[in-house]
């Protein structure tokens, strides 16, 4: 497994087969943070209430290659791609799953326009 670090180029994973089998979703799911940095603030409150960790804390960690971190931000891009879960419960293999960069590398700001709230709530 690569060791991609979270920048303005996006980056897309791949649970393992087995985590695939356990928790269900897409084989490939992005996370880009120039999608996180467009939700509105109701919508990042969701997000650190699912992770119990603020954005911050969570950007912090992802960019050490924490497992929290690594863990969170493919939570979130399993959030991005519709798929409900409880953060507790979702334990993948995250040193086993592959990654790859995403399109052109770029130094743009990223896009104020706020995406549509999709359903970021923390599961009962």
């Amino acid at each position: 497994m690569t060791e991609p670090k979270i920048g303005y180029r996006p980056i897309r994973y791949r649970l393992t087969d087995e985590d695939r089998a356990a928790f269900g979703g897409p084989e490939w799911v992005t996370f880009d943070r120039r999608e996180l940095f467009r939700l509105p603030s109701s919508e990042l409150m969701k997000i650190e209430t699912a992770i119990n960790a603020t954005v911050g804390q969570f950007l912090t960690s992802a960019l050490q290659g924490s497992a929290f971190g690594t863990k969170a931000t493919i939570f979130i891009a399993r959030r991005f791609a519709g798929i409900k879960e409880d953060f507790e419960k979702f334990d993948p293999h995250i040193f086993e799953m592959d990654s790859e960069p995403v399109g052109e590398e770029s130094d743009e700001e990223p896009d104020p326009t706020p995406l549509p709230s999709d359903g970021l709530d923390k599961p009962e």
